[in-house]
């Protein structure tokens, strides 16, 4: 709301005008020295500097940059600003000379020309004097930077700055939104479901917060004291921990079997080559500081083209997610590779977006991943799904006697001894067919199949829903239920099972065990098993086609 407010008081301020007065006076001249020199003779002796040789790469104790042939009018209410990208340096300072010939130098010094979420620059207020300003010098002192000299050198008055800057300012605040809203969700998805690329994901947008924070300047809010060559250190430290998140996210996210782990190691080598240069351009930003940057840049774009190859040669061996994660990430990576090779000073041009690119790359590559994470997470469900239900297929094929599809032995045993809700007394009923072996010898094996199906169909038919049933092994049943006082199930299913006919033509009758007891442990099982087996004895002992109950109820 505060940054509502403030828009609209800066555009009722300033009223309506045509388009905000910007200048590129173009790459300065060049001069180098050891020693300091007089800015006032050196705007005397123009010649000496060089304006052929261009920005990039320049290095010494004293650089010196010269922009001529200007006509800046001054106004003290707006005057205008000096604006160039960071670079790393122990001080910089700016003189101007005016038409009548004056020198002055601007008030502002590398602390006071930070700006707050800017597009990646700083900004030196000219001296408020009236005249109109001709030349311009600036002086950096021991600059370490691969661009040279105020690389992207603009010329803004002080409305068009402010202008610039709240446009900058949105759109920080949206990208920033956009990774911090992917974030929260991600890392609420990480805790429900645990997947490894789903946290990798969120150090990744940690990582890119943080160097959004302090390439935009918004650190400085943080720590007040924190020069701008250690920003830039900090902002390559937090892109390069992005892209090691980023490789780490791809090692999770592709299938393991398809990954080249060879090609994987080497870029993620690449990346711990890059942090360890960061860290040490921390530590020290003068030691062997243009093979750091050169390291530490070489190794973004190395991180990025191993990426790219990678998930490519995954995507070549099959993997569904390589594919994914190239239509993810090839345009960021791509640009990625462009924007380093521009840092490097390989390539020249600047503008805004250039600027800015590395946070709004991010901020798409963010995107795209949590769609990629999304879709992810997707194809893991379904294939948890396909192997539960296989395993549940195949489980069942391993519980079911594949005759007559009741539960075999030892899936019959597993459900009695199994946790489960139990009844206060359980009751087993052990059936047997009699003179099956008859049926075998005089009419073959399918007859006994047949007969076998039959009874099993029989049994299943008039049992209870509630009741277990399997079958223990040859012409042995066994049905497991909750015992009721009085229970003519026995006798129903002798009489049910004496009804059916097999398609041959043949009928059987059944003898029936019955034990009532409490089943909590193997003992106690085998001990309810061995009532209701004898108990089957004696009905077959006399005269088969009935039901006989052990004596009494046994306790666990």
């Amino acid at each position: 709301m505060r940054l509502v407010i403030t828009t609209l008081a800066l555009f009722a301020v300033f009223p309506a005008q045509a388009a905000p007065p910007r200048i590129d006076p173009g790459p300065p001249c060049i001069l180098t020295s050891a020693t300091p020199l007089d800015p006032g003779a050196l705007f005397e002796r123009p010649e000496r500097f060089d304006c052929a040789r261009g920005t990039a790469h320049v290095s010494a104790p004293h650089s010196w940059g010269l922009v001529r042939n200007l006509k800046l009018t001054s106004d003290p209410t707006d005057p205008w600003e000096l604006r160039h990208e960071y670079s790393q340096a122990d001080a910089e300072a700016i003189y101007v000379r005016y038409a009548d010939g004056r020198v002055a130098q601007a008030p502002s010094d590398r602390a006071s020309a930070r700006r707050y979420f800017s597009p990646g620059m700083v900004s030196y207020a000219l001296p408020p004097g009236r005249g109109t300003i001709t030349d311009i010098l600036i002086r950096a002192d021991n600059l370490r930077n691969q661009r040279g000299i105020a690389p992207g050198m603009e010329l803004k008055t002080g409305r068009a700055a402010l202008e610039g800057d709240l446009l900058v300012l949105w759109l920080y605040g949206l990208l920033g939104g956009i990774v911090g809203a992917l974030l929260i969700y991600n890392f609420a998805l990480f805790v429900a479901l645990r997947y490894t690329f789903i946290l990798c994901y969120c150090l990744g947008a940690v990582a890119m917060l943080g160097m959004g924070l302090s390439w935009s300047g918004g650190i400085f809010l943080l720590f007040p004291n924190l020069d701008t060559t250690e920003q830039i250190s900090l902002t390559m430290l937090g892109t390069l921990g992005v892209l090691a998140a980023g490789v780490l996210f791809l090692r999770s996210f592709v299938e393991p079997d398809r990954l080249p782990q060879r090609l994987w190691a080497a870029t993620m080598a690449a990346a711990v080559v890059g942090l360890g240069s960061c860290v040490m351009r921390l530590v020290d930003s003068r030691f062997a500081w243009e093979a750091m940057d050169r390291i530490s840049y070489w190794s973004m774009v190395a991180v990025l083209v191993g990426l790219i190859a990678t998930a490519a040669t995954a995507t070549l061996r099959g993997s569904r997610s390589g594919r994914i994660y190239l239509l993810a990430w090839s345009a960021p990576i791509l640009a990625g590779i462009a924007r380093s090779v521009w840092a490097m000073g390989l390539v020249g041009g600047t503008s805004v977006v250039i600027a800015m690119g590395p946070l709004m790359l991010m901020a798409i590559e963010a995107l795209m991943s949590a769609l990629a994470v999304s879709w992810r997470v997707g194809q893991l469900r379904t294939e948890r799904d396909e192997a539960r239900a296989s395993h549940s297929k195949l489980r069942e094929v391993a519980d079911t006697d594949a005759l007559t599809g009741l539960l075999n032995r030892r899936a019959f045993i597993d459900h009695a001894l199994g946790v489960r809700a139990r009844p206060p007394r359980e009751r087993l009923l052990v059936i047997d067919i009699d003179e099956f072996k008859r049926i075998n010898d005089r009419h073959g094996h399918q007859a006994g199949d047949d007969v076998l199906v039959a009874v099993a169909a029989a049994i299943r038919e008039t049992a209870p829903p509630e009741a277990v049933i399997g079958r223990l092994g040859g012409e042995e049943f066994a049905l497991l239920l909750p015992a009721e006082p009085v229970d003519a199930l026995p006798e129903r299913l002798c009489r049910a099972v004496e009804a059916a006919v097999t398609p041959a033509g043949h009928s059987v009758t059944i003898s029936v065990g019955v034990a009532d007891g409490v089943i909590a442990d193997d003992a106690s099982w085998r001990l309810i098993y061995y009532a209701a087996d004898q108990a089957l004895y004696r009905s077959k002992n006399g005269g088969r086609n009935r039901v006989s109950h052990a004596p009494h109820t046994l306790a666990a």
